[in-house]
């Protein structure tokens, strides 16, 4: 991998590690090694990826949307099916099963096969680049972007500045949004961790 920009690093329910990035992606399992490269079996480069709870690998991707693989085929979601945009940051399924994409111009939910919800400029994001999203055990959406965090709460953005705790969270980029084992969120930012 030397030379190859990585973005993503993550393991499946079988053992096997992935690793993403522009280059495509790469799967490990024991002493085997695949790679699906860009342009090539894959149509664009890889920004996020992960396993959902029916055992489906996800991408995110530079300019295709996302990628479903599932039963040894790919499956690709995308403007023309009702994503925001096809430049996809991030990617994270919560605990109602439903995935979340962060996009180039905002925040799609897909549940049940169809993109139900778009978060964007229109309906209260104060920016539309967002590359880190996770979930806390009461159902509330973590966003984070190059200008702050923000929650997505009853169905609802809620403004996080002002608030306790939140005070150098909302200016500043976040990158990584992390919920420990013990129901802790770790927030990691331009300018460390939170």
């Amino acid at each position: 991998f030397e030379g190859k920009i990585i973005r993503s690093i993550t393991n499946d329910k079988a053992g096997a590690l992935w690793i993403g990035g522009g280059f495509g992606v790469s799967r490990i399992f024991g002493n085997n090694f695949a790679t699906m490269e860009s342009r090539k079996e894959l149509p664009s480069g890889v920004y996020w990826m992960f396993e959902d709870t029916e055992g489906c690998f996800w991408l995110a991707t530079e300019n295709e949307g996302i990628i479903q693989f599932t039963e040894g085929k790919f499956v690709n979601y995308s403007t023309a099916d009702g994503l925001l945009n096809d430049v996809s940051y991030s990617i994270f399924q919560n605990g109602q099963k439903d995935i979340w994409i962060g996009t180039q111009k905002g925040i799609n939910r897909f549940s049940n096969n169809v993109f139900d919800l778009k978060i964007s400029l229109e309906n209260g994001l104060p920016n539309t680049r967002f590359g880190a999203i996770n979930a806390d055990n009461d159902g509330n959406l973590w966003i984070g972007s190059p200008k702050g965090i923000l929650r997505w709460q009853n169905n609802r953005l809620v403004n996080l500045e002002g608030i306790s705790g939140f005070e150098n969270l909302t200016k500043t980029g976040i990158q990584v949004i992390y919920q420990d084992p013990e129901n802790n969120l770790w927030i990691g930012t331009n300018t460390g961790l939170s």
